[in-house]
């Protein structure tokens, strides 16, 4: 249910940013955005949180312990809302002068 009222957002917001711009090209960075960021915290956060051992091009892990899944969750739920509030502002601004 999490996942179905997410992706319902993230489409939302990429309407709502339609509405604002004729600019393809932003609304391909914004469905990428989506795509990469936010919905896979939300979607996968155990599956995410539970990766340790990454080094990154270092030597020894820097990723040692798991992340908790609810903190992914979290961080992933405000970066699904702040593309929606910034659209529904500049959609604001155009219905209103």
């Amino acid at each position: 249910m999490e996942a179905k009222v997410a992706l319902a957002i993230a489409i939302f917001s990429t309407l709502t940013l339609y509405m604002i711009t004729d600019d393809q090209e932003v609304l391909l960075i914004m469905i990428a955005y989506h795509i990469i960021f936010p919905l896979p915290l939300i979607i996968f956060s155990r599956e995410l949180g539970s990766l340790t051992g990454t080094t990154f091009m270092r030597p020894g892990p820097i990723i040692n312990k798991p992340s908790h899944p609810g903190v992914l969750k979290v961080i992933g739920w405000v970066l699904l809302f702040i593309p929606l509030l910034i659209s529904l502002i500049g959609l604001a601004k155009i219905v209103l002068g």
